[in-house]
């Protein structure tokens, strides 16, 4: 049988204390810590933001979907692949289908996924999980969490599946292999660390290898070990002080084609 509270504590990183993080950051004089514990808003602690032990396959595919992609967008498409090729439910109590494996991924067509709204995403799902089980499937995905397995290599070893870069494959690692200090950026990140850091805005059209570097080392001398635990914290603090602006733009299946547009041009030039 399984245990239920244990599994529950285990998702949910029980054995790590947000309270023990926040004292300790709460020490440090760095802007980016004092951003966290100290905003112009008040304290707040968000005790609702944790990283889960995520399953590595689904997270992977997860974030593959959720490239120039919305939160219900992204949710639709992993919803489509339980509903259309997660194994069935066990018995007439049990929940939803869960999340197809590696080997059930790799044998789907990219039609089938094209038809259920993927986009130019089509191709890399199939394509990341054949190369996935080519490396070893699940157990080469989980071997990546392992201690002695730097961030640096696991998320080396991530882009080496299609549609896996430096975003995807930094998100992979903080949220499914143990790799805490790990801190994902995307442009949105990068306005709101240039901001706290006195900086000129960059660039909004992409995250170079530089500042990404550059900023990650930041983040871990402001934060320490569980830097990527107090960027989501920042990330969410953002998302709170900005509630009711006016929405970016949506991404639909136009814009997914303009992508696909300029993917082939990029090809046909190579």
């Amino acid at each position: 049988a399984v245990d239920l509270e244990a599994f529950v504590r285990w998702y949910f990183r029980d054995d790590v204390s947000l309270a023990e993080l926040y004292r300790g950051w709460q020490a440090s004089t760095h802007p980016l810590a004092r951003a966290l514990c100290h905003p112009a808003s008040g304290p707040r602690s968000s005790p609702g933001v944790r990283m889960l032990r995520q399953a590595p396959v689904e997270c992977v595919m997860s974030f593959i979907c959720s490239q120039n992609n919305r939160v219900p967008r992204i949710h639709a498409l992993v919803a489509a692949l339980r509903t259309h090729f997660g194994p069935a439910p066990l018995g007439p109590c049990a929940p939803a289908r869960a999340f197809p494996s590696l080997t059930r991924l790799a044998a789907v067509c990219d039609a089938e996924l094209k038809a259920l709204g993927f986009g130019y995403r089509a191709a890399y799902v199939p394509a990341a999980a054949k190369r996935a089980l080519e490396l070893g499937g699940v157990r080469w995905l989980c071997g990546l969490a392992a201690p002695d397995v730097t961030s640096e290599q696991a998320m080396h070893a991530l882009m080496e599946l299609k549609g896996v870069g430096a975003k995807v494959a930094a998100c992979v690692a903080l949220y499914a292999l143990e790799k805490h200090a790990v801190v994902p950026f995307d442009v949105h990140m990068l306005a709101l660390s240039n901001r706290v850091l006195g900086r000129r805005a960059g660039s909004t059209r992409g995250v170079s290898d530089d500042e990404r570097a550059r900023v990650g080392s930041e983040y871990q001398a402001a934060f320490g070990e569980y830097a990527g635990w107090a960027q989501a914290l920042l990330f969410t603090r953002e998302i709170e002080q900005t509630q009711g602006t006016p929405p970016t733009p949506k991404r639909g299946r136009k814009q997914d084609q303009e992508t696909e547009r300029k993917q082939k041009k990029k090809k046909q030039r190579r």
